[in-house]
């Protein structure tokens, strides 16, 4: 009788544990779909991302077999533009002198010869002949995270006859460069220390156009070309198909800028950094029909960004879908993943063949993902820099001193003003990254009332660098004839290491040194005060000459004719503080490392610049760019020159106290070469 009665009491128990692990089960497996749920897009990004990697890995190769064998690597593409109007198809009707680009030409080492088979390579790209080649669709050519990049969203071109040419999207692009988008080396008021390079043959029709990158248009360069090595070099980098029928960006077969070509995304322009969101950032052919189509935020939004007036394919920079990076491939083959925020001159020298490799020596991930608190002290070199910090001098002499030199130089006065206002009545919109913010010079210092000469930097360094001397012609390739002796004329053609090392040797020559008198360049505020001399709000920007003008302020504008040339120091009156050629004559460099965002975080008193970068501030006219063009930072590579740049200098004398902390201060947080 017990047993029937044991089991009567096992039997609901057993029910209840039953239904226990049935309700237990239910939400352990709801858990995991939950969790499933969430971790699948991840996952499937995962996927995407790495598939992408091993596309441009294998790209890599490609390439390097490429140069194994013609002991270079291949062009951006090859343009020709046969007995065709040079200048009209290189600017209005680009898409039709391209033939052959270097995704076509690697082709055969992928595994693609069928696909490269399409191709009549002796016709152009548009020519009825390669719409078969144009279309097709090789997977190495696609990022699976780009759902652009599908059948039903071709490129379509409209040809000079009225029809038209399709073309099959494409996510990878060589790396043209972070240059200047303009030809080098620009004109006396907007130099270009590190634009593009354009060589025609007029004779033969042949022609050249390349940037600081690994590939020009019919220009090819080889691993000897890469000053800075294979493993910090850009190769290939992600860009995204268009978004539209008319957006010419990301195609795979077209040999264009934004096609499969990325060029002039670096620190002197609007489209600076990977995935750039700043609107109008891409220069593309139509991009003023595409903005009217979708709206400039809604471009940003996606973002695509173009210029609203471009007629052109002149600047585009790497872009992806993936959150937050690109990848990019490096001439070394390692693939890497580059954040949206890295440093903009980190940026632009990884993309330069020119960066001398101790630049860039010891560089790390977290500087690469655009993480790291600071620069990596990977751009120490074998020199430290002479220059100082702005409130190491007090000036409290005369007004003038001159030294043992012969140099004369002005104090300029403690005071305050507004930095970053833009010139008045120019047509340039305002930085994205300058905003106008207060800015106390709080001690007087003594400047260079003029440019430092031909004369005095030879006298100092034994040689003279500059281009215009004598009676040689302009780089812009116009007689313009000059007086027998230079020696007046403002130094130019010279690095920020040269002038900088011009300050050291000054400081140790032997009557400056028994004065206790050191040199160094201005910072970039004490430059922009001492030009402005005492004057507030916007100043006057003028787009063409005036008639009788004798400021010097409007002269060298690039509409005159012909080119102006520099002039002899002080051939101008004075501003108010007794400075001449602030406002004229050459650019001058300052001490500043370059900072994207430093306006936004600078002190009010004294501002120094960032305490490490990449490039050097330039500085000329009234603002960070000049005439009506687009927005463009001022700034170079240390290393690079130009005919339009010279620098004037600080004198810094002995009544300093704190002279000797801050100059120890500046070397440990400065780099030089």
């Amino acid at each position: 009788m017990r047993e029937p009665h044991k089991q009567r009491l096992e039997r609901p128990f057993q029910a209840g544990v039953a239904w226990i692990d049935v309700v237990v089960g239910v939400a352990i497996v709801a858990f995991l779909a939950s969790l499933a749920a969430t971790a699948l897009p991840g996952m499937r990004e995962s996927a995407r991302n790495r598939q992408c990697q091993s596309n441009l890995a294998r790209l890599g190769v490609a390439l390097h077999v490429y140069h194994d064998t013609h002991n270079a690597l291949p062009p951006a593409a090859f343009w020709v533009a046969g007995q065709a109007n040079l200048a009209r198809f290189l600017k209005e009707r680009p898409v039709e002198v391209t033939h052959q680009n270097w995704f076509q030409l690697l082709l055969p080492l992928l595994n693609e010869s069928r696909t490269a088979g399409l191709f009549r390579v002796d016709r152009g790209v548009t020519d009825p002949q390669n719409a078969t080649g144009r279309m097709a669709r090789p997977s190495i050519a696609a990022c699976p995270t780009d759902g652009y990049n599908r059948d039903d969203n071709p490129y379509v071109f409209e040809l000079s006859d009225g029809s038209e040419a399709r073309f099959a999207r494409g996510n990878y692009a060589i790396n043209g460069g972070t240059h200047w988008y303009s030809d080098a080396p620009g004109w006396l008021s907007c130099p270009r220390p590190n634009g593009a390079q354009f060589v025609y043959d007029a004779k033969t029709r042949q022609f050249q156009f390349w940037g600081n990158g690994i590939a020009g248009f019919n220009k090819s360069f080889s691993f000897k070309d890469f000053a800075n090595g294979l493993s910090t070099l850009a190769a290939i980098e992600e860009v995204r198909a268009g978004i539209a029928p008319i957006d010419p960006r990301g195609v795979w077969t077209l040999g264009q800028i934004g096609s499969s070509v990325t060029w002039a995304h670096g620190a002197n322009g609007d489209d600076g950094g990977p995935n750039c969101r700043n609107a109008g950032a891409d220069d593309v052919l139509h991009g003023d029909v595409l903005v009217q189509q979708m709206g400039v935020e809604r471009l940003v939004e996606m973002g695509m960004p173009v210029c609203d007036h471009c007629i052109q394919n002149i600047q585009a920079t790497s872009r992806s879908l993936h959150p937050r990076c690109v990848n990019v491939l490096f001439l070394d083959g390692s693939v890497r993943k580059i954040g949206n925020d890295i440093d903009l001159g980190l940026w632009h020298v990884l993309h330069s063949r020119d960066t001398p490799s101790t630049v860039l020596a010891g560089l790390d991930e977290a500087a690469l993902s655009g993480n790291a608190e600071q620069l990596p002290d990977s751009r120490r070199t074998d020199k430290e820099p002479t220059a100082a910090p702005a409130s190491d001098n007090r000036g409290t002499g005369t007004g003038k001193l001159t030294n043992s030199f012969g140099m004369n130089f002005q104090l300029v006065p403690p005071g305050e003003f507004v930095m970053g206002v833009p010139d008045k009545d120019s047509s340039s919109p305002r930085p994205y990254d300058a905003p106008e913010h207060k800015v106390r010079i709080t001690q007087g210092f003594y400047l260079d009332k003029c440019e430092v000469t031909q004369r005095q930097f030879k006298a100092v360094m034994g040689y003279n660098p500059s281009h215009h001397v004598n009676s040689s012609n302009d780089v812009n390739r116009l007689p313009l004839p000059l007086p027998k002796d230079t020696g007046e004329f403002p130094v130019e053609n010279v690095t920020w290491y040269e002038a900088d090392e011009f300050c050291r040797r000054l400081s140790e020559m032997a009557n400056e040194r028994a004065s206790g008198r050191r040199y160094r360049l201005p910072t970039e505020a004490e430059w922009e005060y001492a030009c402005r001399a005492g004057k507030r709000g916007p100043q006057a920007f003028e787009p063409s000459r005036i008639p009788g003008d004798e400021s010097g302020i409007t002269a060298g504008k690039e509409w005159i004719d012909p080119p102006q040339v520099p002039s002899p120091v002080g051939s101008f009156p004075p501003n108010d503080f007794g400075l001449h050629d602030m406002c004229g004559n050459v650019h001058e460099w300052c001490n500043d490392w370059f900072g994207k965002n430093y306006y936004a975080s600078s002190p009010v008193d004294d501002p120094q610049g960032p305490k490490q970068g990449y490039l050097r501030v330039i500085r000329g006219w009234y603002w960070i760019f000049t005439g009506p063009f687009c927005v463009t930072n001022v700034t170079a590579e240390p290393w690079r020159k130009s005919p339009y740049v010279g620098f004037r200098v600080v004198c810094l004398i002995p009544e300093s106290p704190a002279r000797n902390r801050l100059t120890s201060r500046n070397r440990q947080s400065t780099t030089g070469n």
